[in-house]
């Protein structure tokens, strides 16, 4: 971030030495105009100007004119792009990078590596609760070897699913294996129907 500052910081910099030598000569015949229009303003113009000159004056007001509007219109086009770039640029987290390096991290990472990730700031904390929901607790289902036959209530809160993530995580395929069975049993029993959704309050 701090690179990123500084760099923009020297972008900043060189265009504004770019535009300063244009600004101060426009400033500069700008001034040498106003002056020449208080003279025009203040002489008989009737009694000593030719129709042709005040023609010709008239023509150069009117395309000076013209160009000094477009010339503002793009000065505050180019101000309102700025200051949206800016805001976007003050508005992105980490909720906006794409959902796959993400799972590929919480994918390589243990429970304690994660809930390190959780604690260190908010963006991160969001980024990382859709995964774990629809990626990491899906697949740790899979490996405990009861995917079919248990699944965790699609409203529990982010606490509750990473709580549900460590209990299927740290039991394991040895831990869940003798559930798994259990439950395969009752339900050809006719005692259950699979899969089991374990809710909150399990």
């Amino acid at each position: 971030r701090t690179m990123a500052a500084s760099a923009a910081a020297q972008m900043s910099a060189a265009i504004g030495w770019q535009l300063l030598p244009q600004v101060q000569a426009y400033r500069l015949k700008q001034a040498q105009v106003n002056s020449c229009i208080d003279q025009l303003l203040q002489m008989d113009t009737a009694a000593s100007m030719a129709p042709l000159m005040v023609a010709k004056v008239s023509r150069q007001f009117a395309a000076v004119s013209d160009l000094l509007a477009e010339l503002a219109e793009t000065i505050n086009s180019t101000i309102a792009l700025t200051r949206h770039r800016r805001t976007q640029a003050r508005r992105l987290h980490l909720t906006d990078i794409p959902a796959n390096p993400m799972s590929i991290i919480l994918a390589l990472s243990d429970l304690t590596a994660i809930a390190h990730l959780k604690s260190t700031a908010r963006p991160i904390r969001n980024a990382l609760r859709p995964i774990v929901r629809r990626l990491r607790l899906p697949k740790a289902i899979e490996r405990a070897g009861v995917g079919g036959v248990v699944q965790f209530d699609d409203q529990l809160s982010h606490g509750d699913v990473m709580k549900a993530m460590w209990v299927v995580e740290e039991g394991g395929e040895g831990g869940w294996g003798e559930v798994g069975d259990t439950l395969r049993v009752a339900k050809h029993c006719g005692n259950c129907q699979l899969p089991v959704t374990v809710g909150a309050g399990d």
